[in-house]
């Protein structure tokens, strides 16, 4: 009987095309989030504009980047290897790689987290036009605790590739040094936006 639908299934099959890939474990637990409506953390949002539609709030670069790593911790070799671009897929554009702007904003965190002349400088947050983030609702606790739920970022794709490109390039910088990037996010819920506005 086995043979039989062995057979069989062979039969259907046998003009089928299809690839395959191998995932590592970063990979399934990026699709798993991807499709679950998981709820990723920000911490330390404190004085942000808050109210039904959405949240405006300046963040540190390394809660964001442990946020959508899901690290367990604050760590660049962490946030690195855990970075994966799938919840780019409703990004505007693609990453355009090293131009002027990308370029530019790379050498901003050289200048504010390795020269310490800089640091009193305009912050990154100013010269940048952050990230935008679409979801289903979001919660945000009186300890600065942002619990957003399913989270896809719209717009945002140039700062936090070339923040990457950066932590690639400086892997020994600690946490305290990447203290001195502060992001802008926008997070937006899609529950009020037409489906016009979300494509």
């Amino acid at each position: 009987m086995g043979v039989n639908i062995e057979n069989k299934l062979l039969d259907i099959f046998s003009k089928a095309k299809f690839t395959f890939e191998l995932y590592s474990r970063v990979n399934l637990k990026n699709l798993y989030n991807l499709y679950s409506g998981y709820k990723r953390q920000l911490f330390d949002v404190h004085d942000c504009i808050n109210d039904d539609e959405g949240l405006i709030a300046k963040v540190h670069v390394k809660e964001f980047f442990k946020c959508i790593t899901c690290s367990d911790i604050y760590d660049i070799k962490s946030f690195i290897e855990n970075y994966d671009d799938f919840i780019f897929d409703n990004n505007v554009r693609s990453f355009q790689g090293k131009n002027s702007t990308n370029n530019a904003i790379i050498k901003t965190c050289e200048n504010l987290t390795l020269n310490a002349r800089h640091r009193r400088s305009v912050g990154f947050w100013v010269k940048n036009n952050g990230i935008t983030i679409l979801c289903e609702n979001y919660l945000i606790n009186s300890n600065g605790v942002l619990d957003i739920y399913d989270l896809k970022i719209m717009n945002g794709l140039q700062t936090i590739s070339s923040i990457h490109e950066f932590l690639k390039q400086n892997p020994d910088l600690t946490m305290e040094q990447l203290d001195f990037i502060k992001v802008q996010i926008k997070v937006i819920k899609k529950e009020g936006l037409s489906k016009k506005e979300i494509e």
